[in-house]
């Protein structure tokens, strides 16, 4: 299996008690019998940019026969709770 970047659905994010919350919403292309979700990983090379690269593994082979389910995942990033008020923060996925 190969690793690929994860088409994406949507994105929010929602404050909570203990600091903010990024939702990820995005989708294996391949079918669920030859991709899974990988995971994500997260960029702040600057204080007011946040960026996000969400991932998935899928099968590096050419004609495999693949269901046609194209599952959606949900994904919950905890951002914390370091920022200031006042300032605009960006966040980018994928």
């Amino acid at each position: 299996m190969v690793e690929e970047v994860s088409p994406i659905a949507q994105v929010g994010i929602s404050e909570e008690e203990d600091g903010y919350l990024l939702s990820i919403g995005s989708r294996l292309p391949i079918g669920s019998s030859c991709s899974r979700f990988d995971g994500y990983q997260i960029n702040r090379r600057f204080n007011e940019r946040i960026e996000v690269t969400v991932t998935h593994l899928e099968v590096a082979e050419e004609n495999v026969p693949c269901t046609d389910d194209l599952p959606a995942i949900s994904t919950e990033i905890p951002l914390g709770d370091g920022f200031e008020s006042g300032h605009t923060y960006t966040v980018s996925v994928n």
